[in-house]
């Protein structure tokens, strides 16, 4: 008998103890295993699924914790008696509809792919990911699929989804929403309000000279949404003239490519009357900020204070740490399931967006004026 992670799981993106325990799960319902077997040793099993001692445990840890296996000490791991039944899932199978290439997912789409693929398992609904970059979004319909989850569609893809809802079809964007009501639901962090809060957190940390960086050409409705907020926020505290001070990019009519985003920035901060603090929507750019700064001799935060968008694992490696905003993606997936099983039991179609507010968090690239040297 030979036991390994199977290929789904690995697609999802999810933890290594998840993909373990899912597996092992799934060769349990199919009958690999009968009640009362005895699994394997503990190390046997991570030699055969290729991880860790410590990955292997917190998976069976898991298995124990719903009432697949028992674990009796000085004797081993065994299958419960009786195997709990399966039912059938009330969503067989759902499409996760990305707009980017699938060989180069961004950390955003990763981690809610992530969190789609886990929550999934737990329902056992099929999980297919496809992409909708070289095709319309409706193109990707087919019979066998109960649900659609749009992951940040661009801002000019409201016709296309008005289609795909008056064709009868189910789905619910993430990451994307519009004001008014459209035939569809949506569910999105709160990014306008993220970035009025940003402006206003600068502006009472003393900086009167705030500036945006960001790229508006992708048409992402997100960044659009942070952008808005941000010159609404500039507005009403009587700055009308912060463009001087900010690069959108919307003046550049090249490929979108990061070298013209790198020189930009470069050209902003080399600037006499540069910013001494900027608000970006976007974590890739950010680092394009700190390794400028570092070459121009800027020091962060004395010398240009940064706040930016996402908390991902990859922000952890900015010195000094980020002032950013972690975005609810687990509970954005949590909304759009609870959706889909409302959809399908009640045949309720939702026409408008939940937004969910976004978590602030204080670190080190924000200093106020008052305390500049």
């Amino acid at each position: 008998m030979g036991l390994s992670v199977l290929p789904k799981y690995k697609k999802l993106g999810l933890p290594k103890y998840l993909q373990v325990k899912h597996s092992l799960k799934a060769d349990i319902e199919r009958g690999l295993f009968e009640a009362d077997d005895k699994l394997p040793a503990i190390q046997d099993m991570a030699k055969q699924f290729g991880v860790s001692y410590i990955t292997m445990r917190q998976a069976i840890k898991t298995l124990e914790e719903d009432g697949l296996v028992k674990s009796i000490s000085g004797r081993g791991t065994y299958i419960t008696n009786p195997l709990p039944m399966r039912s059938a899932p009330l969503v067989r199978r759902i499409k996760v509809v990305i707009a980017g290439e699938l060989n180069r997912i961004g950390e955003y789409e990763s981690e809610l792919i992530h969190h789609i693929g886990a929550i999934m398992q737990e329902d056992s609904t099929e999980v297919v990911l496809v992409s909708s970059l070289k095709t319309p979004i409706i193109d990707t319909v087919d019979d066998d699929t109960d649900c659609y989850y749009i992951i940040a569609p661009l801002e000019d893809a409201v016709p296309e989804l008005s289609e795909m809802a008056q064709s009868g079809h189910k789905f619910v964007v993430i990451g994307a929403s519009w004001e008014g009501e459209q035939p569809f639901f949506c569910v999105d962090s709160s990014n306008y309000d993220a970035a009025v809060q940003a402006v206003e957190y600068l502006w009472e940390s003393g900086h009167r000279k705030i500036g945006f960086i960001g790229d508006l050409r992708f048409k992402a409705k997100n960044i659009t949404d942070r952008y808005n907020g941000f010159c609404d926020a500039m507005h009403n505290l009587g700055v009308t003239d912060f463009a001087k001070w900010s690069m959108d990019c919307r003046d550049n009519t090249e490929p979108i490519n990061m070298g013209d985003q790198h020189n930009s920035i470069l050209r902003l901060l080399s600037s006499s009357n540069r910013p001494t603090a900027v608000f970006s929507p976007s974590i890739y750019l950010v680092a394009s900020i700190y390794e400028i700064s570092r070459n121009l001799g800027i020091r962060i935060p004395e010398d240009l204070s940064i706040i930016g968008f996402d908390d991902y694992k990859s922000t952890a490696l900015l010195n000094p740490l980020l002032t950013t905003f972690r975005q609810p993606l687990a509970r954005m997936v949590k909304t759009a399931r609870d959706y889909t099983h409302e959809m399908i039991m009640q045949n309720t179609i939702r026409t408008d967006s939940m937004l969910i507010p976004c978590t602030f968090i204080e670190r080190a690239s924000v200093k106020p004026v008052s305390l500049q040297p």
